[in-house]
């Protein structure tokens, strides 16, 4: 009776850490959205933390092409294009 007790609780532990755990689309995901914020031209952002360099470096040059027309010289966001609407 314990052996089975013991086997099920680590069948229950075992089930839920899988589905706690992000997978690395996911990862990316959450690391593209936090681009999408403005953190692009920060510091790397806490929701890319997880992602590989390479990874990371795909993404923000996906996003810097993608929001050419409001990034500087610098790289970072202008502010006098960011809210430019015409």
């Amino acid at each position: 009776m314990k052996t089975r007790t013991a086997i099920i609780a680590v069948a229950l532990l075992a089930a839920t850490l899988a589905g706690c755990t992000r997978t690395e689309a996911n990862k990316r995901t959450d690391c593209r959205n936090a681009l999408t914020d403005g953190a692009a031209t920060a510091d790397r952002p806490d929701a890319c933390k997880d992602v590989s360099e390479d990874d990371y470096q795909t993404l923000l040059a996906d996003w810097r092409e993608e929001n050419k027309d409001i990034i500087d010289e610098n790289g970072g966001i202008d502010p006098n294009k960011l809210f430019d609407n015409g």
